[in-house]
């Protein structure tokens, strides 16, 4: 669309790409332009996730001193207006690959062509755009380990510019009050920068064993960033690289790509199981087992690891990655209750929830997803507890009343004579659970090992 005095004016549209070095930004950077983000009703706005969205969005509004339009409602509606008001020829976004993100800017695409107006995608929130890597017979790849490999020979290690904006618009005042959840942690890509260091300083060298602790503050806590885009995986790329000690955690950026590429390929699995051998599978009727699962959800199973980490999650909006695996193989192993009910209950709560990541990370404890090869594994808790929170640690600060029991009763406080009354005893037994699973599994056993790829 051509203004009155040909000059080009560009739009960056702000979705999942909070900082001013995303890509859609440096893209937009080549002229002068507005910054444009459109609060969709689609999303829910009572979820920890929206509040740490809202805070990280007004942390780049402070970043970009005013020059971030903040609006509310349908996209189609905001943005045919504000290109209007601003005589906009040129609107740019980071790509997006979730199913409703796909389909969204497939419409707004064919809205703007017919006023004229270009409509550019300018990377990705990953290093590897999903659906870039096939297999050599041109198939999405189902196993991580050949997509890790084939991932890596794809990664570029230069650093992300930083653009210079020239503004259209005056600077606004922030359209809500910033939320004031007391466990979000500081947004914006400035903390975000700051995180990444102080974990390479401290965390990054010894992050392949201390990751699996709970007990330890051994992970990174970049995914909250890394979900919102105050932070770009290229800045945490070339900024680890120059250390020898950086392949495990590169390998856990690689998971997260790994899902997003099985998520871009196979929308569905959002909420179907990704092996159709699964389909079948005699999963509990959830009806049957409201109350186990109420339990499940409030963190009052009986068994302290999982209890823990279903407590973390209600307090903090976050859980350990190792105590996700113990909590999720709980419900889907030993109640037998399918994945989604757990994946919808971790979305409401956690404020790094990502559509691929947590629907593929269930699937892949559950069994029913790709590179499941765990699907006949069935995590121990109290096995778990022992192995990763020797010290009980992690249980104690989340469960205080049984903060008081010696090990290794605070593993087992139903065999305890000092196990208080306000702590459940278990809602089943595990090892009756695993018994039961075992056989559910082995007749799917073969048929859920077909693969999909080469």
């Amino acid at each position: 669309m051509e203004t009155g005095s040909g000059e080009a004016k560009h739009l960056w549209w702000v979705r999942r790409d909070l900082s001013g070095t995303s890509p859609a930004a440096c893209a937009a950077a080549g002229s002068r332009m507005a910054a444009l983000l459109v609060l969709d009703p689609a999303f829910s706005t009572t979820t920890a996730r929206h509040a740490w969205y809202l805070s990280s969005a007004a942390a780049l509004h402070h970043e970009l001193q005013g020059h971030l339009d903040i609006r509310s409602g349908m996209p189609e509606e905001i943005l045919s207006a504000y290109i209007h008001e601003h005589s906009i020829t040129d609107v740019y976004v980071t790509g997006e690959f979730t199913p409703y993100g796909t389909s969204r800017d497939a419409r707004i695409e064919k809205l703007l062509t017919v006023k004229g107006v270009g409509f550019h995608r300018s990377g990705s929130p990953y290093l590897v755009p999903p659906g870039t890597l096939l297999t050599r017979e041109g198939h999405p790849f189902s196993r991580f380990t050949p997509f890790f490999q084939a991932w890596l020979s794809r990664l570029q290690r230069d650093a992300p510019s930083i653009p210079s904006f020239s503004w259209i618009t005056e600077p606004s005042a922030l359209p809500f009050d910033i939320p004031s959840l007391p466990y979000l942690p500081e947004a914006g890509h400035t903390a975000a920068v700051q995180r990444l260091n102080d974990f390479i300083e401290n965390g990054l060298a010894p992050y392949d064993e201390a990751r699996d602790r709970p007990d330890l503050d051994g992970t990174s806590r970049l995914s909250p960033y890394l979900k919102v885009g105050s932070l770009h995986p290229q800045e945490i790329l070339t900024a680890i690289s120059r250390y020898p000690s950086h392949v495990p955690f590169l390998r856990q950026l690689a998971w997260r790509e790994f899902f997003a590429d099985l998520l871009h390929h196979d929308p569905e699995s959002a909420s179907r199981d990704w092996s159709p051998a699964f389909s079948a599978f005699p999963w509990a009727d959830p009806e049957t087992c409201e109350t186990e699962i109420a339990a499940w959800k409030e963190g009052r199973t009986g068994y302290p690891l999982v209890d823990a980490g279903m407590r973390e999650l209600l307090t903090t909006g976050t859980m350990h990655n190792r105590v996700r695996m113990a909590a999720a193989s709980f419900l889907v192993k030993d109640l037998n209750v399918h994945w989604t009910i757990g994946a919808r209950h971790f979305m409401d709560h956690l404020i790094d929830g990502d559509v691929a990541s947590n629907t593929h990370n269930w699937q892949w404890v559950a069994g029913t997803g790709a590179d499941a090869a765990p699907y006949f594994r069935i995590f121990n808790p109290t096995r778990q507890a022992e192995r990763f929170d020797p010290e009980g640690t992690y249980i104690r600060r989340f469960l205080p009343e049984l903060s008081s029991l010696p090990i290794p009763d605070l593993f087992t406080p139903w065999n305890s004579v000092l196990r208080p009354r306000d702590y459940p005893l278990p809602i089943i037994d595990h090892d009756e659970a695993q018994r039961a699973a075992k056989p559910r599994y082995s007749t799917f056993r073969s048929s859920s090992r077909t693969d999909r790829d080469s």
